[in-house]
């Protein structure tokens, strides 16, 4: 099941989003270079063992590790997904506000993986918990968008956001839950994904109507603009 694109539509160019693409397709051209360095990743990988022992001193982690991959599916199903859902919330954000969005995103889907693995050894990289806390934010902000699948390669199917990403935040919960021993030895970070989608819900919270008016009246201003 392969999101392929929405159907909301836009004239609003995507900078930070294809910007962040951009970087993070480079970032995996220097790790494939040096051949996947483990003292790359050990430089700059979230490490819960370091960050939780040693929190200040590693703060810049919390942002770089957003930026690595393990591998070249790890990285082209998180830009999948960030070059479907990122543009819209790009749109409603602003260009500052969704690169604000996305690494606080990351960040504290970092820090919840911090703080229940504190005593893990175990790398944690990729884009993962941001581009959850977009995907939370998208569904929160665009539920009735139609969001278009390829299954299985062949087949399409069109899907309101609202159950797509709401069953995808679901199923990331149930695996958080009850998967734990997979962390803990490797495998798909899933509380870093819930840590995103929780930094997305609590600033839909606490900004989301307020933001909306205002992307209201950008829109207003640009259809009138073009009239």
């Amino acid at each position: 099941m392969i999101p392929i694109r929405e159907n909301l539509g836009s004239k609003y160019f995507p900078a930070v989003n294809y910007f962040l693409i951009t970087v993070c397709v480079i970032v995996f051209l220097i790790e494939l270079a040096a051949g996947f360095s483990m003292e790359m990743f050990a430089d700059l990988s979230v490490v819960p063992l370091l960050n939780s022992r040693y929190f200040f001193a590693n703060l810049y982690r919390l942002v770089t590790s957003i930026f690595l991959h393990a591998d070249f599916w790890h990285l082209l199903s998180n830009m999948l997904f960030l070059w479907v859902f990122g543009e819209q919330v790009e749109e409603f954000l602003g260009h500052f506000g969704f690169l604000f969005f996305f690494l606080l995103a990351g960040i504290a889907g970092n820090l919840l993986h911090i703080a229940v693995y504190a005593d893990s050894p175990l790398p944690l990289i990729g884009a993962s918990g941001a581009i959850s806390g977009v995907m939370a934010l998208f569904m929160l902000y665009f539920p009735r968008a139609r969001i278009t699948l390829l299954l299985l390669f062949v087949f399409v199917a069109r899907v309101p956001a609202l159950f797509l990403i709401g069953g995808w935040i679901a199923l990331q919960l149930v695996n958080g839950l009850l998967l734990r021993q997979n962390e803990l030895t490797g495998g798909t970070a899933y509380l870093a994904h819930i840590g995103g989608i929780l930094y997305g819900i609590v600033f839909a919270v606490f900004w989301g109507n307020k933001l909306r008016r205002k992307w209201i009246k950008r829109l207003s201003r640009n259809r009138k603009g073009r009239i």
